[in-house]
Protein backbone atom coordinates (compact mmCIF):
# COMPACT_ATOMS: atom_id res chain seq x y z
CA UNK A 1 0.00 0.00 0.00
CA UNK A 2 2.70 2.67 1.11
CA UNK A 3 4.68 1.96 -1.95
CA UNK A 4 2.45 3.48 -4.16
CA UNK A 5 1.22 6.18 -1.77
CA UNK A 6 5.04 7.19 -1.77
CA UNK A 7 5.19 7.50 -5.28
CA UNK A 8 2.52 10.09 -6.07
CA UNK A 9 3.65 11.86 -2.49
CA UNK A 10 7.04 11.96 -4.00
CA UNK A 11 5.60 13.62 -7.03
CA UNK A 12 2.50 15.66 -6.35
CA UNK A 13 3.80 17.27 -2.79
CA UNK A 14 7.83 17.30 -4.14
CA UNK A 15 8.89 15.63 -1.36
CA UNK A 16 12.74 14.53 -0.42
CA UNK A 17 13.65 10.88 0.14
CA UNK A 18 13.94 11.46 3.72
CA UNK A 19 10.22 12.53 4.17
CA UNK A 20 9.27 9.51 2.09
CA UNK A 21 11.02 6.99 4.20
CA UNK A 22 9.59 9.19 7.34
CA UNK A 23 6.67 7.65 6.15
CA UNK A 24 7.78 4.09 5.52
CA UNK A 25 9.07 4.41 9.43
CA UNK A 26 5.91 5.98 10.71
CA UNK A 27 3.55 2.85 9.08
CA UNK A 28 5.41 -0.39 9.32
CA UNK A 29 7.85 1.10 12.31
CA UNK A 30 5.56 2.69 14.72
CA UNK A 31 2.74 1.09 13.54
CA UNK A 32 3.75 -2.46 14.31
CA UNK A 33 5.20 -1.08 17.29
CA UNK A 34 2.74 0.69 18.85
CA UNK A 35 -0.68 -1.07 17.55
CA UNK A 36 -0.40 -4.69 17.52
CA UNK A 37 0.93 -5.32 21.30
CA UNK A 38 -2.65 -3.17 22.20
CA UNK A 39 -4.06 -4.80 19.35
CA UNK A 40 -3.95 -8.70 20.39
CA UNK A 41 -4.76 -7.61 23.74
CA UNK A 42 -7.88 -6.08 23.19
CA UNK A 43 -9.16 -9.07 20.69
CA UNK A 44 -7.84 -11.94 23.42
CA UNK A 45 -9.87 -9.26 26.38
CA UNK A 46 -12.96 -8.84 23.70
CA UNK A 47 -13.61 -10.44 20.71
CA UNK A 48 -12.27 -11.21 17.42
CA UNK A 49 -15.86 -9.08 16.29
CA UNK A 50 -15.00 -6.03 18.35
CA UNK A 51 -11.20 -6.18 17.09
CA UNK A 52 -12.33 -5.85 13.53
CA UNK A 53 -14.98 -3.25 14.64
CA UNK A 54 -12.35 -1.15 16.20
CA UNK A 55 -10.15 -1.43 12.98
CA UNK A 56 -12.33 -0.43 10.98
CA UNK A 57 -13.05 2.47 13.25
CA UNK A 58 -9.64 3.72 13.33
CA UNK A 59 -9.42 2.96 9.25
CA UNK A 60 -12.44 5.14 8.99
CA UNK A 61 -11.10 7.90 11.26
CA UNK A 62 -7.51 7.86 9.38
CA UNK A 63 -9.50 8.73 6.28
CA UNK A 64 -11.57 11.25 7.88
CA UNK A 65 -8.20 12.84 8.98
CA UNK A 66 -6.98 13.52 5.47
CA UNK A 67 -9.58 15.91 5.35
CA UNK A 68 -8.02 18.39 7.62
CA UNK A 69 -4.47 17.06 6.79
CA UNK A 70 -5.48 18.49 2.99
CA UNK A 71 -6.83 21.98 4.55
CA UNK A 72 -3.66 22.66 6.68
CA UNK A 73 -1.11 21.26 3.84
CA UNK A 74 0.94 19.96 6.78
CA UNK A 75 3.31 16.98 6.03
CA UNK A 76 3.11 15.70 9.42
CA UNK A 77 -1.04 16.14 9.80
CA UNK A 78 -0.16 13.41 6.59
CA UNK A 79 1.60 11.67 8.14
CA UNK A 80 -0.75 11.33 11.47
CA UNK A 81 -3.86 10.27 9.21
CA UNK A 82 -1.58 7.67 7.61
CA UNK A 83 0.00 6.59 11.18
CA UNK A 84 -3.93 5.86 12.19
CA UNK A 85 -5.40 4.24 9.08
CA UNK A 86 -1.96 1.86 9.47
CA UNK A 87 -3.42 1.11 13.11
CA UNK A 88 -6.89 0.33 11.48
CA UNK A 89 -5.30 -1.86 8.99
CA UNK A 90 -3.25 -3.73 11.60
CA UNK A 91 -6.31 -4.52 14.49
CA UNK A 92 -8.45 -5.44 11.48
CA UNK A 93 -5.69 -8.32 9.91
CA UNK A 94 -4.84 -9.42 13.95
CA UNK A 95 -8.54 -9.91 14.06
CA UNK A 96 -8.53 -11.48 10.43
CA UNK A 97 -5.85 -14.20 11.52
CA UNK A 98 -7.53 -15.29 14.54
CA UNK A 99 -10.34 -15.47 12.69
CA UNK A 100 -9.05 -17.82 9.85
CA UNK A 101 -6.89 -20.14 12.94
CA UNK A 102 -10.08 -20.61 14.40
CA UNK A 103 -12.21 -21.76 11.19
CA UNK A 104 -10.10 -21.66 8.51
CA UNK A 105 -9.06 -25.08 6.60
CA UNK A 106 -6.49 -27.08 9.14
CA UNK A 107 -3.77 -26.90 6.43
CA UNK A 108 -3.90 -23.43 5.85
CA UNK A 109 -3.65 -22.67 9.94
CA UNK A 110 0.60 -22.80 9.59
CA UNK A 111 0.85 -20.92 6.66
CA UNK A 112 1.26 -17.32 6.09
CA UNK A 113 -1.42 -15.09 4.77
Amino acid sequence: MTDTLLAAFKRIMSMTDARTSLIQISCYGLGYFIFAFPAAIYIKRFSYKSGVLLGLGFYILGCLLFFPAKLTGNYFHFLGALWILFGGIIYSRDSRQSVHYCYGRLEDRYQEA
